[in-house]
């Protein structure tokens, strides 16, 4: 399965519009109202090509996004609501319904090339929802959080069917073109921060003194210290500038210190220094290789958009098919989201632009 790289933003996809539609935050959400309507979430807020999507889904989600923790990581806005009159900001509800859209398109595709997550799908997706809401997790319902992660996990299974990951032959292909590029130095080092010791521990050293023993015994890097000073076979790039050219600069075997780095003296050893082999790489190469998660999954996102059957109940907005979203309810045109509070419910301040941020 390719490595987790999605933006803070990903988790919250489950929850409100963002990556499945095509970015890692959603503009609208963002956006501040002057005025907002009052919803009132009944019966079907929108359907997709015949399936309905019940308004009470949207007003679950909006009671769990009042936390605003749980709105950072979901909307990218710890607000929901309208700070002049308390009431849901339209775009929040326009963003949660584009979700639910996404959602339907997703389970239905799935549903046809009857796939589902699995295993560690599931594992990693449980992990990034628990990861990104953090303590704010306890306060969503139960109930939520398994659909979020369930969801997740669906927007992964489809994301790699759409874009797998390099075959192992395609990979080999990249390692034979320049094998000499994956060239690998493994190193031990002892860190202090004293220069005596530093001094006393070289000279042991250069007497025919046990790197390891002595590493367990005076180094200051407590994850290196219990390995005997060892910090693995690494690739060029790893470390610091001074660290860095001892590695690759310096003789295979020979005792280099004290060098001196923002994190002390350290005494050098490396041990080998050698081309590594396809097995050694062809996981890293292959991540390196792999489509950007969630970049295949968005593009199918906006073409089934364009092709989909969408309604919206006009109390929730309205279906810009153009440029494939919800229009939150009151906003003039796709082009100027400004909203236009309804009568009697207008306040002072300076009106704000729905889906620019401003």
């Amino acid at each position: 399965m390719r490595p987790l790289r999605w933006c803070a933003t990903a988790v919250g996809v489950a929850l409100i519009a963002s990556v499945a539609m095509g970015g890692c935050t959603s503009a609208k959400s963002k956006a501040l109202v002057d005025a907002t309507p009052t919803f009132e979430f009944s019966g079907t807020a929108a359907t997709v090509n015949g399936e309905d999507i019940p308004a009470q889904l949207i007003a679950d989600q909006i009671e769990a996004d009042k936390i605003p923790q749980v709105a950072q990581v979901a909307l990218g806005d710890p607000d929901v609501l309208d700070a002049h009159t308390g009431q849901v900001k339209p775009t929040v509800v326009a963003a949660l319904i584009e979700t639910e859209i996404a959602v339907k398109l997703i389970e239905a595709e799935l549903k046809v090339r009857g796939l589902t997550p699995t295993t560690e799908m599931r594992g990693a997706a449980e992990a990034s929802v628990r990861g990104q809401f953090g303590d704010a997790i306890d306060k969503i319902p139960e109930a939520m959080i398994k659909q979020t992660i369930g969801r997740f996990a669906n927007f992964i299974a489809l994301d790699q069917a759409l874009a797998p990951l390099p075959t192992d032959e395609e990979v080999r292909k990249v390692y034979d073109k320049a094998p000499t590029s994956y060239v690998r130095a493994c190193v031990r080092h002892i860190l202090v921060t004293d220069a005596a010791i530093a001094s006393d521990t070289l000279a042991k050293l250069k007497a025919g003194g046990d790197f390891a023993a002595l590493a367990k015994a005076v180094s200051q890097d407590p994850g290196s210290a219990v390995a005997g000073g060892d910090l693995g076979c690494v690739a060029k790039g790893s470390f610091v500038d001074a660290f860095e050219k001892a590695i690759w600069e310096g003789a295979v075997g020979e005792i280099q210190g004290p060098i001196k780095t923002e994190f002390g003296l350290h005494i050098i050893q490396v041990t080998t220094r050698a081309p590594a082999t396809f097995d050694d790489v062809k996981e890293e190469i292959r991540a390196k290789e792999a489509p950007e998660n969630f970049q295949a999954l968005g593009v199918f996102i906006r073409i089934r958009l364009s092709k989909a059957t969408i309604t919206i109940d006009p109390r929730y907005g309205t279906w810009d098919a153009t440029g494939s979203s919800v229009r939150p309810r009151g906003a003039k045109s796709a082009a100027d989201l400004t909203i236009v509070p309804p009568e009697g419910q207008r306040t002072q301040g300076t009106a704000t632009t729905a889906g620019t941020g401003k």
